[in-house]
C-alpha cells in the first residue's frame, strides 16, 4: 500500500511539473522572443532565422527555470494534499514524515539528471545552432530597413543616410560611411541609388557620386558615374562569434583541467583550437579561464541546488495544517525557496577560479543540503 500511495505522490508531482513547465516556459519564451525581434527589425534577418533562433533558445531558457518549476510543483502538491487532508492517508498507513521527505528527495535525482543533460549537452549545442542561423543568413529585409532622413546602421561597418525615395523606390541623395576597413574608412555620396537583389544577395547601385578615402595622412576623392556596393561583403550587427555559453562542456572542462595542472607547477597555458560545434575559435588562457569556470559551475554545480529547494518545499509536510503557525510557516518556506533559487543564480556571478577550483563554491550546494537536512530532522526528532 505504501508503494501505491508513494507512486501517486510522484505521479501528481510529475504531472503538475510538466504542466507548469510547459505553461511558464512558453510564457517566458514569448517574452524572450519579443526581445529578440531586433533580429528582424534592426538586423534585417528573415523570420525563418528569427523563429529558429528563438526556438533553439528554449533549452537554455528551460534549464534556467527548472529549479523554480520543480520547487513550485513540490510545494503546490504538498499544500494541496494538506488542504484536502489527503496527506493523512500517508500517516494512517504508517509512513513517517522523514520517509515522505526522503521519497521526494530521491525523485529529485531524476530532475537533477534532466537538468544536467540540458545544461551540459543540449543547451550548448542548440545555442550554437541558433548562432549558426545568424552566421549563415543574409540581410533579408534590407530595403524596408532603410528609412528616409535618418542614419541607418543595420549593416555592420556601414552607415547609410538617404534624403528620400521617389515613386520607383529610387534612393535620392545618398551618403554612406564605409568602415569595413577601420584604417582606411570611406565616405561615399551619390545623387541616386537603386537596391538590387540577385541570387538572394543585396547590392546597391550608386549613380553620379564621389568616394573619399580618408585617413590621418591624406584624403583622396574619386568621382564616378556608376558603381556597385556589394552588401554581401558586410555582416549585420548580430553577434556571429560563439559565446562562452555555446562551447562544448567537455572542451571547456579539458581546458580547465589543463590550466589547473599547469598553474600548480607554475606554467602558463595559452592555446587556441577550433570549437567543437562550429568554425569559431575556442581560446584557453588566463583571460578566458574565469568565464569558463563560471560556465562550468553554472552547468554542473548549480543543478545540485535542486536538493536544497526540494528539502525546503517538502518541509511543508512536517507541520500539521491545524497548527496555529501553519500559515506563517508555509509563507516562510515559500519565500525561502524563492530566495534559494535567486541566490543560486547570484552565486554564479561570484564563482571565480583562484588556482584551487574555488572549493567553497563547488561544495556550497552539498554543504547547504546536508546542513539543512540535519537541522530539520534534529528539530523534528520524532518524525
Amino acid at each position: 500500500m505504501k508503494k501505491l500511495i508513494f507512486r501517486n505522490l510522484i505521479k501528481d508531482i510529475t504531472i503538475f511539473f510538466l504542466l507548469v513547465s510547459i505553461s511558464i516556459t512558453l510564457i517566458a519564451w514569448v517574452i524572450q522572443a519579443v526581445n529578440y525581434l531586433d533580429i528582424v527589425s534592426e538586423d534585417g534577418h528573415g523570420f525563418k532565422v528569427y523563429f529558429m533562433f528563438t526556438l533553439l533558445s528554449l533549452p537554455k531558457l528551460y534549464g534556467k527555470l527548472i529549479l523554480f518549476l520543480y520547487f513550485l510543483s513540490v510545494f503546490y502538491i504538498i499544500s494541496k494534499y494538506q488542504n484536502n487532508n489527503e496527506i493523512l492517508i500517508f500517516w494512517s498507513h504508517g509512513v513517517k514524515k522523514k520517509q515522505f521527505v526522503n521519497i521526494i528527495l530521491i525523485f529529485s535525482f531524476f530532475i537533477l539528471f534532466v537538468q544536467i543533460v540540458i545544461n551540459i549537452f543540449l543547451a550548448p549545442r542548440t545555442q550554437d545552432l541558433a548562432r549558426s542561423y545568424i552566421r549563415s543568413s543574409n540581410i533579408d529585409y534590407f530595403p524596408s530597413l532603410i528609412g528616409q532622413k535618418k542614419f541607418n546602421d543595420t549593416v555592420k561597418n556601414l552607415t547609410i543616410f538617404i534624403e528620400g525615395k521617389d515613386e520607383n523606390q529610387t534612393l535620392q541623395n545618398i551618403f554612406i560611411k564605409d568602415a569595413i576597413n577601420s584604417k582606411n574608412p570611406k565616405i561615399i555620396s551619390a545623387k541616386q541609388g537603386i537596391i538590387i537583389k540577385r541570387d538572394n544577395q543585396y547590392s546597391l547601385r550608386l549613380i553620379n557620386g564621389t568616394i573619399a578615402n580618408i585617413n590621418q595622412k591624406k584624403s583622396n576623392i574619386l568621382h564616378f558615374k556608376e558603381t556597385i556596393l556589394n552588401l554581401s561583403n558586410y555582416g549585420t550587427k548580430s553577434i556571429t562569434n560563439a559565446k562562452i555559453q555555446e562551447h562544448d562542456s567537455i572542451q571547456m572542462l579539458a581546458c580547465l583541467t589543463k590550466y589547473h595542472k599547469n598553474f600548480l607547477v607554475g606554467n602558463k597555458l595559452d592555446y587556441t583550437e577550433k570549437s567543437k560545434y562550429s568554425e569559431s575559435k575556442f581560446v584557453c588562457n588566463a583571460d578566458s579561464i574565469d568565464p569558463i569556470f563560471k560556465e562550468i559551475y553554472r552547468r554542473a554545480i548549480l543543478p545540485f541546488y535542486i536538493f536544497f529547494i526540494t528539502l525546503t518545499a517538502a518541509s511543508l509536510a512536517l507541520i500539521d495544517r491545524n497548527n496555529i503557525n501553519y500559515k506563517k510557516y508555509k509563507i516562510f518556506l515559500f519565500i525561502t525557496g524563492i530566495i534559494i533559487v535567486i541566490l543560486s543564480e547570484i552565486s554564479n556571478s561570484y564563482a571565480t577560479y583562484d588556482g584551487s577550483f574555488d572549493k567553497i563554491f563547488i561544495t556550497l550546494p552539498l554543504t547547504l543540503i546536508f546542513l539543512s537536512y540535519f537541522l530539520i530532522f534534529a528539530k523534528f526528532k520524532n518524525l
